[in-house]
Order: C-alpha cells, then sequence, then structure tokens
C-alpha cells in the first residue's frame, strides 16, 4: 500500500507539474500574442503622437524664435527712447536748476537790502533812544546840581542873613 501510495503521490505530483506547464505555456504565449499585436500598435500611436508633439515644438520654437526678435527690437527702441527721455530730463532738471538759482539769486538779493535797511533802522533807533537817554541823564544831573546849588545858596542866604541880623542886633 506504501507503493500504490507513493506510486500515486508521484503520479499526482507529476499530473499537477504538467498542468502547471501546460498553464505557463498557455499563458505565455498569450502574453506574447497579446505583446505582439498590441505592443506594435501602441508603438505605431505613440511615435506619431511624439512625431506630432516634435512639430508643435519645432512650430512653436520658431514663433518664440520671431518674439524673441520682435522683443529684442522693441528692447532696442526702448532703450533709445530711455536715453531720448533721460537726456531730456537732464536738460529740463539743467533749466529747472537755473531757474531756481537765479531767483534765490534774486530773493538773497532782495532780502539782503531788506535786511541792511532794518539794521540801518534799528540802529537810528539805538541812536535816538541813547540820545534821549542822555539827554535824560543830563536833565537830572542839570537838576541835581541846581537843586545841589540851590541847597547851598539857600545854605549860604542863610548864613549871610544871620551873620548880618547879628550885625545888626549887635
Amino acid at each position: 500500500m506504501d507503493l500504490l501510495k507513493s506510486i500515486w503521490e508521484n503520479e499526482l505530483t507529476q499530473l499537477v507539474i504538467d498542468s502547471d506547464l501546460i498553464n505557463f505555456t498557455i499563458a505565455a504565449a498569450a502574453v506574447i500574442y497579446l505583446l505582439m499585436k498590441v505592443i506594435p500598435e501602441s508603438t505605431a500611436k505613440r511615435k506619431t503622437e511624439i512625431q506630432k508633439e516634435l512639430l508643435k515644438a519645432q512650430e512653436a520654437k520658431k514663433d518664440a524664435e520671431t518674439k524673441l526678435k520682435e522683443l529684442e527690437i522693441a528692447i532696442e527702441d526702448a532703450k533709445k527712447e530711455t536715453i531720448t527721455i533721460i537726456q531730456t530730463a537732464k536738460e529740463n532738471a539743467d533749466a529747472v536748476k537755473k531757474q531756481t538759482m537765479s531767483e534765490a539769486k534774486i530773493e538773497i538779493d532782495r532780502l539782503n537790502t531788506n535786511a541792511h535797511r532794518e539794521i540801518e533802522m534799528h540802529k537810528e533807533m539805538a541812536i535816538n533812544t541813547i540820545k534821549e537817554q542822555i539827554t535824560h541823564l543830563t536833565m537830572k544831573n542839570v537838576e541835581k546840581s541846581l537843586i545841589e546849588k540851590k541847597d547851598e545858596l539857600d545854605k549860604l542866604i542863610k548864613a549871610k542873613l544871620k551873620n548880618d541880623l547879628k550885625e545888626q542886633v549887635a
């Protein structure tokens, strides 16, 4: 029975191996068939798509080169215009500067003249004030001197009157 069992297991194992081999062969054949049929179709389709994309890329490159040339020309024109604008701005700035300097000089001269007038006016006012103060002080000194002289004269007159009275009484 062991022998029978062993034979039977060997045959069963062989059958499984044979069926696996047959299944593998069928699956491989199906895959190869599909790949032989699908791959050329997809390759041809992919090749066509790549060619279309290449053509589009070449057209886009030509368009880009054309636009680049147009932009380079526009940049050159803009540079020229910028130079012209800068030159005009410099000329305008120089003109404004000259005008401003001229106006400033006139204003400075006017302010200088006004300052000299004010200085002279204040100088005269100061001189007049000093004269008034001197006159006032002189008048006070004269008044004080006169009062002192009057007091001295009064004393002298009183003393003389006293002497005269003493002489008349004596």
